[in-house]
């Protein structure tokens, strides 16, 4: 991932293949996207690559996936999107996603952490591997804007 911070816009993902010398990009977006985590979602054995994503509010909200709105997305190793991403309305805020096996199967927990003023409460969201919501729990009493989630070993 390259990342150009708060100016260059539209802002990718690139994947480098060293056999063939070749770059493969991104759909463009204008996400602005600062963490990622690579590990297969869908037991195809081939990872994809998760992406952490803030709202920051530099590009116009028409935009490709605007950076006015936090963003779950997924990317195979084509570069594409697995499912179509999920939009977080609230702004400003940060989208951060880590795998977790559940069930046999693995899942997407997304901690949408709102930043702003307003009294609109944080959350925790688990999505399945294909970009469906399957529950929200709401997160309050810590300083917004500050927190972390992390992956377990395994994903457990």
């Amino acid at each position: 991932m390259i990342t150009a911070g708060f100016s260059l816009q539209p802002r990718r993902v690139y994947r480098y293949i060293i056999e063939s010398d070749s770059l493969i990009k991104s759909p463009e977006s204008y996400a602005c996207i600062n963490k990622f985590q690579v590990t297969d979602i869908n037991d195809d054995q081939v990872p994809e690559i998760i992406l952490n994503t803030h709202a920051s509010g530099n590009a116009r909200p028409e935009s490709p996936y605007s950076d006015w709105f936090g963003w779950l997305m997924v990317l195979d190793k084509d570069m594409e999107f697995v499912f179509p991403p999920v939009r977080f309305l609230e702004y400003p805020g940060y989208v951060r996603v880590v795998p977790l096996i559940k069930d046999g199967t693995t899942k997407l927990v997304a901690f949408h952490d709102y930043a702003g003023t307003d009294t609109i409460n944080s959350a925790l969201y688990l999505f399945d591997n294909h970009g469906n919501q399957v529950s929200k729990s709401p997160v309050s009493g810590y300083e917004n804007g500050n927190s972390e989630i992390f992956p377990n070993i395994n994903n457990n």
